[in-house]
């Protein structure tokens, strides 16, 4: 196979997005077509400020131009962001994509393998799926889950929680909730 590898990357004045390496695996037969296929993108150690965590949707944004680049997978490994509130990761991601270039699947785990968390879309959002064990939130309360375990519906107007789980400081949790940000935030929870 023929691979192409970019190494020690630097986005933004400030160096917002910092990549050790990107390597491309591309469809070889692909590359006299219009429409050139990579079959997969490998990202290894990616470092993010805030600041390039919030441009992340401006370069994903879809156009209504024809595709010149139909990529099949990506897997990122070593993800980790300084926030203004703290550091989160590092974590391991990883996206399918479909034929035209939607997202099939994603999945997102810490490298100590105490948290899983997988998206796919449904409806008009994507679904959520987490599961935890051992593990403590980076960022807020620093309480101490010895499991977690929820499904939600994220979509424009909020999160719907349909079912989370969980035992922290020898007690349990077991309910619903709904955080709706369109006319403000706003948080329900059901028992």
């Amino acid at each position: 196979p023929i691979w192409l590898s970019l190494g020690d990357i630097a986005v933004g004045n400030g160096a917002d997005v910092k990549v050790d390496s990107i390597t491309l695996l591309p469809e070889v037969t692909s590359l006299l077509s219009d429409v050139k296929v990579i079959r997969y993108i490998d990202i290894d150690r990616v470092a993010l400020t805030q600041a390039g965590a919030a441009r992340i949707k401006d370069w994903i944004k879809p156009d209504d131009t024809p595709a010149q680049v139909r990529v099949r997978g990506v897997r990122i490994g070593g993800i980790s962001l300084a926030l203004d509130a703290g550091k989160l990761g590092p974590f391991d991601a990883t996206a399918a994509l479909k034929e035209d270039g939607a997202l099939e699947s994603a999945s997102l785990r810490s490298t100590d393998d105490k948290l899983r968390v997988t998206v796919r879309p449904e409806g008009k959002g994507v679904a959520i799926d987490l599961a935890a064990t051992s593990w403590v939130p980076p960022l807020g309360p620093q309480v101490p889950f010895e499991t977690l375990v929820a499904k939600a519906i994220a979509g424009g107007d909020g999160v719907q929680v349909s079912s989370i789980t969980g035992r922290a400081l020898g007690g349990s949790l077991d309910g619903r909730l709904s955080l709706d940000w369109k006319k403000g935030m706003s948080l329900r929870s059901e028992e």
